[in-house]
């Protein structure tokens, strides 16, 4: 996720690595990369439900 650009469309997202796909892989369904940190490494993603997150 990290190497994506800003306002991809992601479908089934992992939250940590291997944990197979948990956000946003209902049937249209899918999460927006919005900003990354390289400070952190985190990717800011926008959900399906309006709310932001922080990936690593």
């Amino acid at each position: 996720v990290g190497s994506m650009p800003e306002s991809t469309v992601i479908c089934s997202l992992e939250e940590k690595t291997g944990d197979r796909g948990k956000i946003a892989r209902a049937l249209g369904n899918f999460a927006t990369v919005i900003a990354h940190n390289p400070d952190t490494k985190r990717t800011r993603v926008k959900l399906p439900s309006g709310s932001k997150k922080a990936i690593p």
